[in-house]
């Protein structure tokens, strides 16, 4: 059924990351009837392109309940939300800020209000998050928009293939994305673990538990690579002698276990060579640690300390049995699954992995991100890598069409991968989709369970001196100046969402990430059912290829060249990902997992409502 118009305004549909700018025009072949795929317990997102004859200054959406041809799914599972290129706090916040005044402004934030910004152009943006009773099927509904040109009814097709998505907490992907609560209090300029300043961390947390996050960083030194300042685990000064304050760290493993789930892992963040490379540094000298004190009036300041953790086995004993007795209780995760160490490639020298052996035996050893500089170091037991070349070559006649992955979870060392070495600034959104399904397979250091280190929220913010000097300008993850959107490489982190005025506001970029972790999650059923032998093995291998070539579009992923046009015009994912949705739907019947994937999505919707 074709869109309704009004002569005045008109309209088209688009995936769910393609980039709209303020010049954007429809295409000669535009849809008019929004189309998406979600499993259940999932979601799914796309983009009704509105068009006027004159500036829209007033635009709003709403949507009807949709049928099926035996059930009925009320309008409720239908969010509506308007991307805007506009700032969204006080631009005395938006430090650091390259702009380009003559280019084109892409709408790339998603905001639950529309802003006008004297534009005859307005994407509205829809999201489906199909409920865990959904019965599979066909809905269809629809969408009807009122503007101040002229009124709109857009079709609206729901797919629901009977796949249900686990809660991301369960995810046979593994996930780490990087956020950090620090940088928020000084992105908005308000103290640390203040009301207001807690409030952006629950945001924050929300996002991320859309994703999945399966290892939680605790970071006890107050500078670390993934976000510096005053920690959650303080220590205070009782009698002249400091012991550990988790005050906050209780307060945010509730939010944790409520978002997030349980976790899979803790890193505790006891060590890190970045700020203390040798014993000549001007800086930090190699013989000196910094954690946060608090002081007597409630504040946070850091406090130095001697990096001698074997003259203080007393003190660093409290801190990892306090947070191992809280990681237990509420994120269900032993003393042996915490992992010491920060976000680093330098490794720890023996002197201080015996003297860690003796305060934590119950540790299996340390973590490290990359390729540690040539060396393994003490114990090596986990590692967030940079390749990304799962799925590079397409597999060529008698090579099994499988890549694995899921199946390497029993080695000494787990593999994360970063998947930053094939990508570049600005890549089209449409590539994050693509990401997570890379990063779980055969890598070139190793076999890879999956994705770590897309970040959330590293936003460039003024960061106060340490020294009483000027305040720097960084973007809080290993002390770097950029966050451009859309930048993926293996130094600097992206950014996943915009500054908002209660915390962090998803860009498309955000959405297409989230449907690739479902879509990844479907292609590792369908790789079990293949390595148990149940089912049709054609079928499987046949849904594996459509996924590959019509929702991963990998060589097209792997021969970008910069030219985000490209790699847009492909269309997006919907066909490889109903594909391999069904086809996962029919491998969770043969492996007898399906009733375990809705007891966890029930589950998990009922964590998050406590």
């Amino acid at each position: 059924m074709p869109a309704v118009v009004h002569a005045g305004v008109t309209c088209w549909t688009e995936n769910a990351a393609k980039t709209i700018t303020t010049v954007t025009s429809a295409p000669k072949d535009a849809a008019t009837e929004l189309t998406l795929v979600a499993p259940i317990n999932g979601v799914a997102s796309g983009q009704i392109v509105v068009a006027a004859t004159e500036p829209l200054t007033a635009v709003t959406a709403a949507c009807s309940e949709l049928k099926s041809a035996n059930a009925t799914l009320p309008a409720t599972i239908l969010r509506v939300r308007y991307l805007t290129y506009q700032p969204l706090v006080p631009l005395e916040l938006l430090v650091g800020v390259k702009s380009k005044p003559n280019a084109p402004k892409p709408f790339y934030a998603i905001n639950d209000t529309f802003l006008p910004g004297g534009d005859s152009l307005q994407p509205v943006y829809i999201t489906a998050t199909v409920p865990v009773n959904a019965n599979p099927g066909v809905y269809k509904g629809s969408v009807n928009i009122a503007t101040n040109a002229g009124d709109l009814v857009v079709p609206i097709q729901v797919t629901v293939p009977d796949f249900v998505l686990p809660d991301s907490s369960a995810l046979n992907i593994w996930l780490s994305p990087s956020y950090s609560p620090t940088q928020l209090a000084y992105f908005y300029q308000v103290p640390h673990y203040s009301e207001a300043h807690w409030e952006k961390i629950e945001q924050q947390l929300k996002l991320i538990g859309g994703l999945g996050n399966h290892v939680l960083y605790i970071p006890v030194l107050w500078h670390v690579n993934n976000g510096f300042g005053p920690q959650m685990v303080a220590f205070r000064d009782v009698d002249g002698k400091l012991v550990p304050d988790f005050k906050q760290l209780d307060r945010y493993m509730a939010l944790v276990r409520k978002y997030l789930g349980p976790q899979r892992l803790v890193i505790l963040g006891v060590w890190g060579g970045w700020i203390r490379e040798d014993s000549t540094s001007t800086r930090f000298p190699g013989n000196e640690l910094y954690v946060t004190k608090v002081d007597a009036a409630g504040g946070y300041t850091m406090q130095k300390m001697s990096a001698d953790y074997a003259a203080n086995t007393e003190l660093w004993k409290a801190v990892f049995d306090g947070v191992a007795v809280r990681v237990k209780t509420q994120l269900d995760v032993p003393a042996a699954k915490i992992i010491l160490g920060n976000g680093d490639d330098r490794h720890p020298s023996d002197a201080i992995d015996a003297a860690w052996q003796k305060i934590a035996p119950e540790s299996p050893g340390w973590a490290s991100w990359t390729h540690n500089y040539g060396g393994t170091g003490p114990r090596p037991v986990y590692f967030e890598i940079v390749d990304a070349g799962s799925g590079k070559d397409a597999p060529g006649p008698g090579q099994p069409v499988t890549r694995g992955g899921w199946d390497a979870l029993n080695g000494k060392t787990l593999f994360m991968c970063t998947a930053r070495d094939e990508h570049r600034d600005g890549v089209p959104p449409s590539m994050y989709f693509t990401l997570p399904d890379v990063t779980v397979g055969r890598q070139k250091c190793g076999t890879a369970v999956g994705l770590a280190r897309i970040g959330l929220d590293y936003w460039m913010k003024r960061i106060p001196s340490e020294t009483g000097g000027v305040s720097t300008l960084e973007n809080g993850f290993h002390g770097g100046p950029r966050t451009d959107p859309g930048r993926v490489d293996r130094s600097r982190t992206t950014t996943l969402t915009v500054p908002g005025p209660h915390g962090p506001v998803p860009m498309i970029q955000y959405e297409a990430l989230r449907e690739g972790i479902q879509a990844a999650e479907a292609r590792i059923l369908v790789e079990k059912a293949v390595a148990a032998k149940v089912g049709d093995a054609k079928y499987y291998t046949d849904a594996l290829t459509a996924y590959r070539n019509d929702g991963l579009h990998l060589d097209a992923f792997y021969g970008y060249d910069g030219n985000a046009d490209i790699f847009e015009a492909l269309g997006g994912w919907q066909k490889g990902a109903q594909a391999i949705y069904e086809a996962a739907g029919e491998a969770q019947k043969q492996l007898n997992t399906r009733e375990g994937a809705l007891k966890s999505a029930t589950d998990g919707h009922a964590r998050r409502q406590n």
